[in-house]
């Protein structure tokens, strides 16, 4: 079953079933993906991993679901002294009209203006072979760690 077959609780539920973690995260400069399990369940895990990558859905109500918690988030933020300097100084280092002069989360603006249609191109474009790196830390042999990454990624258009 691919990613845009599942929802986001199927996904945490299979992922809980091997006993294993998912996370994603996006900062300014990086986004990753990364997965810790058992070396038992790393097969099915790395499975899980390179279906979000490759398969993304973008459902809809998740992506309102984290538009309204980012701009929940905005709001929060405006009360702690430290980001509300951190982001003055990244405003008066790079500008506003540079991404590191403005707010990792993004803006009440760009949050609202931000469409699935939007997440799907630059997930498109950003997400390529070219722009990857997998790094495996653990009890697995370079034989057996080929053999898991070309089974999950092998398919991956270049």
């Amino acid at each position: 079953m691919t990613l845009a077959a599942r929802d986001a609780l199927q996904l945490a539920d299979e992922v809980a079933r091997i006993g294993a973690t998912l996370n994603t995260s996006a900062s300014l400069d990086a986004s990753t993906i990364t997965t810790s399990s058992l070396a038992r369940n790393f097969p099915a895990a790395l499975a899980l991993l390179a279906d979000v990558a490759l398969h993304p859905s973008f459902p809809a109500a998740e992506v309102e679901r984290i538009r309204a918690a980012r701009l929940a988030d905005l709001v929060q933020q405006r009360s702690s002294p430290n980001i509300v300097a951190q982001n003055v100084t990244s405003a008066a280092l790079y500008g506003r009209g540079h991404p590191y002069g403005l707010p990792g989360i993004g803006t009440v603006e760009s949050i609202k203006a931000m469409r699935r249609d939007d997440l799907q191109a630059f997930w498109k474009q950003n997400f390529v072979p070219a722009n990857a790196a997998l790094v495996v830390a653990g009890s697995i042999t370079v034989p057996e760690l080929r053999k898991l990454g070309d089974s999950a990624f092998g398919a991956w258009p270049q």
